[in-house]
């Protein structure tokens, strides 16, 4: 079950203030837009609010009678007013820019257009003046896949984006990890391993009780032996269908909102996100086994190899995600805000019953080997 269905009316309102932002700005924009970019259109051009081309921005559409392609516009509020003096940078959004640089000769990923940085201050009615960093890129005219539901479907689609996975994770990077270091331009740990310390690190934030921590934290050293190159993973593919576009026959004809991607094991990684985003949406296990088995027929991969060579490693990133989600949840009880995303509370249920389950297997099977060994002896 998805957290679209499983909380209608949460997501509902949360989708509802979203959108009605978007259409606001959709009204104020087009002239410090036209200002900002004067070389796209011959006067400013004609801004209306778009649902289907991403959700962690705002995302307007932009058309205009002189100049016969249409773009989207992605914005991102930087800080709450002028008068605050206290400029918020914009990780996130600044790592996507970087991310479709990288990207820049396919052509299934948008192309950025006009300035390579910019802000936009606008005067939002009932608002002070607010300042957004915004990017705007090419719009590619296809629907996303959300709406895919059938199960034959499901799977060929799925064979098809994990393929095209593949060569996204063939796309060099610079750093590791998931955070992006704005200064440098580049994902901001210099190695792996300083990325999984760092995860490590955040293992004191979370509920767990001391020997879950010492458990979870060999886990993560267990990580270390990847030892990999630095490539590019988006995070948010496999598991969310609001993130690619398809045609008519199924075919990936765009791949958005990359300001989740990371650098560093990509094919562990892809897989990590669909297998959480699955357990964390209360999937049965069959169909999260028939989900598996096609996003590695679209690698090329048997399930044996990757039972063998990959499965620990990927269990271990669903921890992390997992350990992110009670530390999320803790965080919003301890500000009150939990009634904001009831979701939270049924993320960290799973993900704390996961945790007690790969804990429980682990015992389970040490304490075999331990017995094992000394019958040998």
């Amino acid at each position: 079950m998805s957290v679209e269905r499983e909380f209608t009316e949460a997501n509902f309102m949360r989708a509802t203030r979203h959108s009605t932002m978007a259409r606001v700005l959709a009204h104020v924009v087009a002239a410090e837009l036209y200002s900002a970019c004067p070389n796209v259109w011959n006067a400013p051009p004609r801004i209306t609010a778009l649902a289907s081309q991403g959700w962690s921005n705002l995302t307007l559409r932009v058309d205009s009678d002189d100049n016969p392609e249409s773009f989207i516009l992605r914005l991102s509020e930087r800080r709450a007013s002028p008068e605050a003096k206290r400029s918020r940078s914009n990780p996130q959004f600044e790592k996507e820019r970087h991310v479709l640089g990288l990207l820049s000769s396919e052509t299934w990923a948008p192309k950025l257009i006009g300035p390579v940085s910019g802000v936009l201050n606008l005067n939002v009615p009932g608002h002070r003046e607010s300042a957004y960093a915004f990017m705007l890129q090419s719009l590619i005219p296809f629907e996303s896949a959300r709406a895919t539901h059938d199960r034959a479907s499901r799977e060929r689609v799925l064979e098809r984006l994990a393929s095209l996975a593949r060569s996204i994770h063939a796309t060099p990077t610079s750093g590791y990890g998931v955070d992006y270091d704005e200064t440098s331009g580049a994902f901001a740990h210099t190695s792996f391993s300083d990325f999984v310390d760092s995860n490590i690190k955040r293992l004191e934030a979370s509920p767990l009780d001391f020997s879950m921590k010492r458990w979870l934290t060999a886990r993560l050293e267990e990580l270390k032996s990847l030892a990999p190159e630095p490539r590019l993973f988006h995070r948010d593919l496999l598991g969310n269908w609001g993130n690619f576009l398809i045609d008519k026959d199924e075919n990936i004809r765009g791949v958005i909102d990359w300001e989740f991607a990371g650098s560093g094991p990509a094919f562990h990684y892809e897989i990590a996100s669909l297998l959480y985003v699955l357990q964390r949406d209360g999937h049965s296990q069959e169909a999260i086994n028939r989900d598996l088995r096609a996003v590695l027929r679209g690698y090329g991969m048997s399930l044996s190899t990757y039972k063998n060579d990959h499965e620990r490693y990927v269990e271990t990133i669903v921890l992390m995600n997992s350990i992110s989600a009670l530390i999320k949840f803790s965080e919003i009880q301890r500000f009150g805000a939990t009634s904001q995303e009831p979701w939270r509370a049924r993320f960290a249920e799973r993900a704390s019953a996961l945790c007690s389950s790969c804990y429980s297997r682990d015992r389970v099977a040490n304490h075999s080997v331990v017995v094992s060994r000394r019958l040998v002896a």
